[in-house]
């Protein structure tokens, strides 16, 4: 006798039915896997109908820069066109080329003196120089002679026109700006021969690498995302640092200054800023029209070697429509911190656009309450991250940049009187055309004689409370002595 187990699977209305439930599951799968798609994509295009109306740009290759001829082109030179490579080998003899050691590095910093000594006895250890005397500065720039290839490509760049870097944008995650580096280190390069220079009083030859440093931040300027952005910040904050060292040493003559002014006068960080956020949410679409056609490439991603597609993968499973409902979280998102920047570039002191309650701009995407939301944030939660910080720190360097801007024309007024002023609106116009106003709290930058016939300018800083010029709370310039100002 049979077991009745047995007898059921034996049954022809088992299988009959059997068949039946699998029909009916496959047709459910198939029907959500329809639902989805067509609510995710439908969802998408209306919130893309309506973001290009309001004249939003989603599309990476409408923030894609123009080429220009080399011949024009100050960031056309040898060494970027290297660092740019496709051959490791080329991109790594570039980036040698001008990198100092990073022990040396390290007694650079931002804001301080330099120190010299220090970095000559570093110089010995890696065959720079071969011995110190008793001037560290000369055996500094001594030692700075080997990085002279590189130094006079970018000073016979001067003369061309304009500075961008020729990324190859149109290749989007296979673009050759992911391999650059060493700009940072020819940032750092120039900065310390800056600094030397304006230390000996070789105040022409300090301006003209000055000048190779701040074309060397400008070659950044309208390169799309938000890592171009950033180093155009750091790159900046390397050359107003070399501009506060040569005003302290009161070296630079007034027709050098002005120069230095109008170079200045062309930088704009929080516009920057906005142009960084939405080129990053362009090329996050772009890469979720990539996952979209091809959703192996989700995988290839989370194991951090996208050139190592597989040729199978669970995320081939995932519908279409949760991409695009991914897509349209991480735009939201991108929104609420577009209007943050653009308020914030427009009136310096508001950090939260009108109209837009504070509880609804979270710095980050929260985790999902319940798992039924998750399929429409497991794209998006991970690609968005802080943006504030860096928003902050663009802001602190702009202001590093208007203090530097007014103190050159204070410095210029100097020359030209013998004095300072004593009030700001004293250097309009003939000095400058306007007055910027504090990044922090939107009012006038603070000005006020100090003892003697120094001066004192400052902001209030982040904390947009007014110290009174407290160096541990305002962003502050301040006049040296003339006499003996040369002493770095």
């Amino acid at each position: 006798m049979k077991h009745p187990s047995l007898r059921l699977l034996a049954s022809r209305k088992f299988w009959q039915r059997s068949v039946f439930a699998l029909a009916c599951l496959a047709t459910l799968i198939v029907a959500a896997y329809a639902i989805e798609n067509y609510r995710g994509e439908k969802a998408w295009a209306r919130y893309r109908a309506d973001a290009e109306a309001r004249g939003a740009k989603l599309d990476f290759k409408d923030f894609i820069p123009s080429r220009i001829p080399d011949g024009e082109n100050f960031a056309g030179s040898t060494i970027y066109r290297e660092l740019l490579s496709g051959d490791p080998a080329v991109r790594e003899r570039a980036r040698k080329a001008c990198e100092l050691p990073v022990e040396c590095g390290r007694y650079i910093a931002q804001g301080e003196p330099v120190d010299f000594p220090a970095i000559g006895k570093c110089m010995i250890e890696y065959a720079l120089i071969s011995a110190t005397t008793d001037d560290p500065v000369a055996d500094v720039l001594r030692g700075l002679e080997r990085y002279e290839p590189v130094l006079n490509q970018l000073r016979e760049g001067l003369s061309r026109p304009r500075s961008r870097l020729d990324g190859e944008w149109e290749k989007g995650s296979d673009a050759a700006f992911w391999n650059l580096g060493g700009v940072l280190q020819i940032s750092q390069l120039i900065n310390l021969r800056v600094a030397a220079l304006q230390a000996k009083g070789q105040a022409h030859d300090a301006w003209i690498d000055w000048r190779v440093g701040h074309r060397h931040a400008s070659a950044f300027q309208g390169q799309p995302t938000l890592l171009a952005c950033m180093l155009r910040v750091m790159l900046t904050a390397c050359s107003t640092n070399s501009i506060q060292r040569g005003l302290a040493a009161h070296i630079w003559s007034d027709q050098e200054l002005s120069s230095v002014t109008n170079d200045l006068a062309t930088i704009d960080l929080m516009s920057d800023f906005t142009f960084g956020v939405s080129s990053e949410r362009a090329f996050s679409n772009n890469t979720l029209d990539l996952l979209k056609a091809n959703p192996r490439l989700w995988t290839a991603f989370n194991s951090r070697r996208p050139a190592e597609v597989p040729k199978w993968s669970w995320a081939m499973l995932i519908p279409p429509g949760w991409f695009a409902q991914n897509q349209l979280r991480l735009n939201e998102w991108y929104d609420q911190h577009l209007g943050i920047a653009v308020a914030s570039e427009a009136h310096p002191a508001i950090d939260i656009p009108p109209g837009i309650p504070a509880d609804i701009l979270p710095p980050n995407f929260d985790d999902p309450s319940d798992w039924i939301r998750f399929p429409y944030w497991f794209f998006a939660q991970p690609a968005a991250y802080m943006l504030d910080g860096n928003r902050s720190l663009c802001r602190e360097i702009q202001t590093n940049v208007d203090l530097s801007l007014v103190a050159c024309a204070l410095e210029r007024f100097r020359l030209r009187n013998g004095d300072y002023p004593k009030e700001l609106h004293e250097l309009m116009p003939s000095l400058l055309p306007k007055l910027p106003r504090d990044r922090f709290d939107g009012q006038a930058l603070r000005f006020r004689r100090a003892d003697g016939s120094g001066v004192i300018l400052y902001s209030v800083g982040k904390d947009c409370w007014d110290g009174g010029g407290d160096d541990s709370s305002d962003a502050v310039w301040r006049s040296t002595p003339v006499e003996g100002a040369a002493k770095l």
